[in-house]
């Protein structure tokens, strides 16, 4: 008793670490308030548990340490980050969930936006980390036609959605952290498919909507670009561009007001899928700032991309503390040891979650992803690293900038990649390597 009032009078006085009074917590998107104290107690409450009863002593020892860091600990029997497929949710409807408001599949552009809010709002509160939904502006475009909208009703729509979903309305006065991925124009898949409006596919086919998804375009940036009514940036939704030699005409008008808005804030991330990467626009995902989805696995798993493409996300990630790895091998061939070890540890972590996360799901903790989910298995576990220049100077004495360190940290980088492939074998499981933010 005597701890949790410890805990309560902390944050009040703004002296955690993870909610400090000048602003400076942990999660930039949740503010001090009623709301965040409950949560952070929650979280603490939940984290404790996670460290004592789920995880062995040797991975929690490696945490409290600081060889590696598991995130979102706080958030240890739900997974961390998933996208979902719009096209499911204007097939179905936001509904499903008994007890709880049912809504048919929308039949037009703000009801469309509407139940989108709806759907980012709560599920939300079953993951720990970012929500994504892709192409967003071919799935939404034909409503504009449909409704027979003007531009400037368009961007009015756009500019509701927007300044809702960057209120905290997220469980612990929280804003959602939501990724949309804009395609620009229909892929292949898509330029012959049928539209869905209220439900039903229609006649006319995606491929029709080109004028109505560089209108939705336009109106977004330009939403996005004048900001809020301070003409501060908008955090949410956080765009990324799937970009090509044939993605669009850069002199266009949806590509300058693209180059206005990156010039001002910085805005968009954008995903290169030109020739030389050997991407394929439709075939990597963008879940959130620095995680980065190969569809072709989920390919590779479940025999096909239809119903998949969009579903999938991560269960969880465990970032390598490269510089303490560093710091404490004598040379190279100790520090791979070392990170071998680790990665192993990180590996059982994420194993355990993952049966822990399929234990919250079937018991009906995610009512509401389980409507539009049938089960976890295409969503990946994640490893990330940080401090590889600490490392570099720590273990070999120069920067990560010269071409000894520059050499290491590919070989470092390589080595995990090929472990991970290891994992995915043993496990039969997903595995992905990540720039933690």
């Amino acid at each position: 008793m005597k701890q949790k009032r410890g805990k309560i009078e902390l944050y009040i006085a703004g002296g955690s670490w993870r909610s400090k009074a000048d602003g400076s917590n942990e999660n930039a998107n949740r503010l001090r308030s009623v709301g965040g104290l409950k949560a952070f107690l929650a979280e603490s409450e939940i984290a404790r548990y996670v460290l004592k009863y789920v995880y062995p002593p040797e991975i929690s020892k490696a945490h409290i340490d600081g060889f590696f860091h598991i995130h979102d600990l706080g958030s240890g029997i739900n997974p961390y980050c998933a996208g979902w497929s719009l096209q499911d949710l204007l097939l179905r409807g936001f509904s499903g969930v008994r007890g709880v408001v049912q809504s048919n599949p929308p039949k037009h552009f703000s009801s469309a936006l509407g139940q989108l809010l709806n759907a980012v709002g709560v599920i939300q509160q079953e993951w720990a980390g970012a929500q994504a939904y892709n192409t967003v502006d071919v799935l939404l475009a034909p409503f504009i036609r449909y409704d027979g909208l003007s531009y400037k009703q368009v961007k009015q729509a756009i500019q509701e959605f927007v300044h809702s979903i960057n209120v905290p309305t997220r469980w612990g006065f929280e804003t959602p952290f939501l990724n949309f991925s804009f395609d620009l124009k229909p892929a292949d898949d898509l330029m012959e498919q049928g539209v869905i409006i209220g439900g039903k596919m229609q006649d006319k086919v995606y491929g029709d909507f080109q004028e109505e998804i560089d209108m939705f375009n336009k109106a977004f940036l330009e939403v996005m670009y004048e900001g809020d009514a301070n003409s501060s940036i908008f955090k949410f939704p956080i765009p990324t561009y799937m970009m090509s030699e044939n993605s669009f005409d850069w002199e266009s008008e949806v590509g300058q007001w693209l180059a206005e808005a990156t010039a001002k804030f910085g805005l968009p991330y954008f995903q290169n899928c030109s020739k030389n990467t050997g991407l394929n626009p439709h075939e990597v995902r963008a879940m959130c700032c620095h995680l980065n989805l190969d569809l072709k696995e989920l390919k590779r798993k479940t025999g096909g991309l239809f119903g998949y493409g969009d579903v999938t996300g991560s269960i969880g990630v465990v970032t390598l503390n490269l510089a303490r790895l560093g710091y404490l091998s004598k040379d190279e061939d100790e520090f791979f040891e070392k990170l071998r070890y680790y990665m192993d540890l990180a590996k059982n972590s994420l194993e355990i979650k993952r049966r822990v996360c399929n234990d919250s799901f079937e018991k009906g903790l995610m009512p509401f992803s389980k409507i539009y989910l049938k089960n976890l298995d295409n969503h990946f576990s994640t490893i990330g690293v940080v401090a590889g220049h600490e490392c570099c100077q720590n273990l070999l004495g120069c920067s990560i900038a010269d071409d000894e360190g520059l050499e290491f940290m590919k070989k470092v980088l390589n080595f995990m990649r090929d472990v991970l492939v290891e994992y995915q074998e043993q496990t039969g499981n997903l595995w992905n390597l990540e720039a933690t933010p």
